[in-house]
């Protein structure tokens, strides 16, 4: 159930999330945003279920036209060839949720640790997408 505690922290780190987005240094035909830290973040902050809801919010928004995402919004940004990277987000907060919660004890090096393995899914899926795109010749 959604309390006004829950709800107002999932609405600031997808407020984090939308502003780390426009924070970009670019590279080639990607650019290169604070957004991997943040949706680490809403997983650290949030845990595995309430990080994974906000970055699908996120994306949703997105989605339906709010220009939220680095390039603008809307149904077509699935053609861009960044959007993979964002099609992980939820589930990179959701692993490094998991991963947290299983630890007894936290340190920097276990969370810093827990954040390299949770970005695997982001740049596994962000390449691949850009290779599909690129196969396709979108």
């Amino acid at each position: 159930m959604m309390n006004t505690k829950r709800l107002a922290r999932i609405a600031l780190c997808l407020a984090v999330t939308v502003i780390c987005g426009f924070i970009k240094i670019p590279f080639g035909s990607i650019y290169f945003t604070f957004q991997t830290v943040a949706v680490l973040f809403s997983g650290i902050f949030l845990g595995k279920f309430d990080g994974a809801f906000c970055q699908i919010c996120y994306l949703l928004i997105g989605l339906l036209g709010v220009p939220i995402f680095t390039n603008g919004g809307g149904i077509f940004y699935v053609f861009q060839i960044s959007f993979g990277y964002l099609l992980a987000f939820p589930i990179c907060a959701f692993v490094i949720g998991v991963i947290l919660s299983k630890l007894k004890t936290l340190s920097f090096v276990k969370i810093w640790l827990s954040c390299i393995i949770s970005l695997l899914p982001v740049y596994l899926l962000g390449v691949a997408y850009q290779i599909l795109l690129t196969i396709i010749n979108i």
